[in-house]
């Protein structure tokens, strides 16, 4: 099916080429051989270019439409390469093999098979096993559910959709119903495990990290810093300094508040006026900050708050009969004064210091 689906992109693209080149009137180009697939028949790139006219020199190597000598062939050459143009979108939407039977019913034939265009269903059968309606169920499932779209509802969709596209080509309105099936379900385990592209990974974790929303070129961005720097991890890449500082400058373009970390340095700045002591503001990318404190504001303009890092913990360990010591209140005794100034003493710890205070004392040693 696969192989199938290649071949239909393949010669999709190839009418959708020859749509442009017969608009710009290029000559026809044959298919290389190296791209023939058994089976399937590649149409030429290509449009017929102008008849009865001779080629323009072109300095790139490609035969330019001829341009007459008088308005009316150049006018006939234009419209033969419309004329082909039509045609080959025609071949692209599937529309391009029509016929009429002695009862006046049109037909149009795609491979082996002739469908009625008698009624709406008849057009949307043709339409739907058109090259051009391949292209656009790849397209939809590529993306969908292996693209941006991975894990996501809109994904959901988008895997369903290009399913039921592909299904019908292979099978009808029952190969639409199975290919629909088989894309939602892919979708809904993809959202059931947690399975979401690198792009999507970064919006969620800037979201849930500083509170603000960044689009897909951002978060692009984002993944390109987690590929270079951090063998693919987003989680660290969007704890990067050089990152934080491009999503502050993001929110602030965007009119979003992004809080500010409390784990980066920042200076502060005393004023001392008429006999007071002020705190006078800093500035982080144009904004004004101060810290949480009682002294007034240089100016009394409103300013914003950096972060506390939070009050800090002192632990202390004590064991034996030191921790009754310390229960009782009586951490520091003298017998421990004591025992330490001998256990110095033995150690020849400040010997000529206390020599020099008992036998002059001021004495002062340099």
């Amino acid at each position: 099916m696969n192989t199938a689906v290649t071949a239909q992109n393949t010669a999709a693209i190839a009418a959708l080429t020859a749509v442009m080149a017969g608009a710009s009137g290029v000559p026809a180009i044959a298919a290389p051989s190296a791209m023939s697939v058994p089976g399937l028949s590649i149409p030429a790139i290509s449009a017929p270019a102008a008849a009865g006219a001779a080629p323009a020199a072109s300095p790139v190597g490609i035969a330019l439409p001829g341009i007459g000598a008088s308005g009316g062939a150049m006018g006939a050459g234009w419209a033969a390469n419309l004329r082909a143009s039509w045609s080959n979108l025609k071949s692209f939407a599937g529309l391009g093999n029509i016929t009429t039977d002695s009862q006046g019913t049109r037909w149009a034939t795609i491979g082996n098979q002739s469908i009625p265009l008698d009624s709406f269903s008849g057009w949307a059968n043709v339409i739907g096993r058109s090259p051009a309606a391949g292209m656009a169920g790849s397209m939809l499932a590529m993306n969908g559910l292996l693209g941006s779209g991975a894990g996501t509802w809109r994904g959901i969709m988008e895997g369903t959709a290009g399913g039921a596209m592909l299904g019908f080509q292979a099978g009808g309105p029952l190969g639409a119903a199975i290919g629909a099936s088989i894309g939602a379900e892919i979708g809904l385990f993809e959202k059931l495990f947690g399975v979401e592209s690198p792009e999507n990974e970064a919006k969620r974790l800037v979201k849930q990290l500083y509170s603000i929303n960044i689009d897909t070129q951002t978060a692009k961005q984002i993944v390109s810093i987690a590929q270079q720097k951090y063998a693919g991890h987003v989680s660290v890449a969007v704890r990067d300094p050089d990152v934080r500082k491009m999503l502050m400058l993001y929110s602030q373009a965007t009119g979003q508040k992004m809080p500010l970390s409390a784990a980066t340095p920042q200076s502060a700045s005393l004023v001392e006026m008429g006999g007071r002591l002020y705190q006078q503001a800093t500035y982080v990318n144009g904004m004004p900050y101060t810290f949480q404190s009682n002294l007034p504001v240089l100016g009394g303009y409103a300013t914003g708050t950096y972060p506390s890092p939070g009050p800090m913990m002192l632990q202390v360990n004590v064991q034996g009969q030191g921790a009754a010591q310390f229960v009782a209140g009586q951490v520091v005794t003298p017998e421990f004064v004591q025992a330490q100034w001998s256990s110095a003493a033995a150690g020849s710890n400040g010997r000529l210091q206390n020599s020099a205070v008992i036998q002059q004392p001021g004495l002062v040693i340099a």
